[in-house]
């Protein structure tokens, strides 16, 4: 681990039981890691069994850390208990974690193609069509300044008609829309 660039390579690949190199090249490029996920891979490193810098991180003992944990044992034995016990019911993985984290990453208003090197994604496309999901209040958001555009609401608001009310307009949406009550 590179603490001092706070980073970590990866090296290698392990997918469905077999080791090789990464799928892609952004896939080979260091892991920025934050300070919390550096204290605790610090601790864990001296009592994991297999701390030299060409082990796993998380190296399998039944295999004298040759290999990796597998990780269907893992979200098994682990994930799933401990997501239990906090109460979340349905069967939940890695893929679970990764949804999360690139909406997360989305939603905190960082940069697309941050978010896409992160997930280690070649395409953008990946990143945003599967794994990147809104949130309701960002959408809500977005959808409140389209509607203020749309019906000119701040203007509105500074000619005295009430914020939060219900308007609509009887002009064509190519036109410059002019706001005032409906009946209901």
């Amino acid at each position: 681990m590179e603490c001092q660039y706070r980073s970590r390579s990866v090296l290698r690949s392990y997918t469905d039981g077999s080791i090789g190199p990464c799928k892609t090249e952004i896939s080979e490029q260091p892991v920025p890691l934050d300070e919390i996920v550096i204290e605790e891979l610090l601790e864990w490193h001296p009592v994991c069994g297999y701390p030299k810098p060409e082990d796993w991180v998380f190296a399998s003992h039944q295999t004298f850390g040759k290999m990796p944990m597998w990780p269907d044992s893992l979200r098994r034995k682990i994930l799933q208990p401990v997501a239990r016990k906090v109460g979340i019911k349905k069967q939940i993985g890695w893929h679970t974690f990764r949804r999360t984290y690139s909406s997360l990453l989305a939603e905190t208003g960082n940069d697309v193609k941050v978010v896409q090197e992160l997930m280690r994604h070649a395409k953008l496309s990946t990143t945003m069509e599967v794994y990147t999901q809104a949130g309701m209040p960002k959408k809500r958001l977005a959808q409140r300044k389209a509607v203020d555009v749309l019906f000119n609401r701040n203007a509105a608001a500074d000619e005295g008609v009430q914020e939060g009310a219900s308007y609509c307009s009887d002009t064509a949406p190519t036109q410059p829309l002019t706001l005032r009550r409906c009946a209901r």
